[in-house]
């Protein structure tokens, strides 16, 4: 039996955003607080999966809440990444998006409404 997590479409309701500015990655401090000045918090992985699986696209590495670790909102056979990030079961490329471990310079990030329901546990 294939379970699998359903998200709201009401994600992209406020939408998410790549920011303009970058950030550090090794700190995700300044990123946060960006976000948060747009009522907002720093993306999960989970999030941009379900911004991907509603239809959103962005073919650029933004950052995330976990340091040191970049993602885009794509299908990861678009893109060259370390990983694919899965929500249920599967491992098709086409399903996941891409995310890859990053601790140089600047990047912009990316921005989400606040929801629990995107938490993983």
């Amino acid at each position: 039996m294939s379970t699998s997590v359903s998200f709201p479409r009401l994600l992209l309701d406020p939408p998410i955003f790549r920011s303009e500015e970058s950030f550090l990655s090794a700190d995700l401090t300044d990123a946060r607080e960006h976000c948060a000045q747009c009522g907002m918090q720093l993306c999960s992985l989970a999030q941009l999966k379900a911004a991907y699986d509603a239809g959103y696209r962005n073919d650029q590495w933004g950052l995330i809440d976990t340091i040191g670790q970049l993602a885009k909102v794509v299908s990861c056979g678009d893109s060259i990444a370390d990983k694919c990030f899965f929500v249920g079961e599967g491992s098709d490329g086409a399903s996941g998006i891409p995310f890859k471990n990053y601790s140089d310079g600047l990047i912009p990030s990316y921005c989400c409404p606040f929801c629990d329901v995107y938490k993983r546990k």
